[in-house]
């Protein structure tokens, strides 16, 4: 019996074996890839950014005592901005991974070598 996976646990990435197969021993128009990478990068920088805000957030909760608050500290963020700072970063996730799954897609259509016709498809 195959053990269940949890909805978080993926199996596999979105270009199938044969894309990448064919694009470690032939050339390819790599423009579609670099233009998705660029568009990718500054999106995933500031992503990373939401993280490490959510992260030092909990980290500053945790030693905030609201009575011994000096007057150059901060408090820490609410937990309703968290909140929205990590829904903001499942949607530019899943933008993202749409983003990756479009190109695959573009991969499958204009990297594989397309089949021969047969004499049949002349007519």
């Amino acid at each position: 019996m195959d053990k269940a996976k949890n909805f978080l646990e993926y199996s596999s990435g979105p270009f199938p074996a044969s894309i990448t197969k064919v694009a470690y021993q032939r050339p390819m128009n790599a423009g579609p890839m670099i233009a998705c990478l660029e568009r990718i990068q500054p999106i995933m920088r500031g992503l990373e950014q939401v993280f490490k805000i959510a992260a030092n957030n909990r980290i500053q909760e945790s030693g905030f005592d609201d009575d011994l608050l000096d007057d150059d500290e901060m408090a820490p963020l609410s937990p309703n901005t968290i909140d929205a700072l990590l829904q903001m970063g499942c949607a530019i996730s899943a933008m993202v991974a749409d983003e990756i799954t479009d190109l695959a897609s573009w991969a499958r259509d204009h990297a594989l070598p397309s089949e021969p016709k047969s004499e049949a498809d002349h007519g």
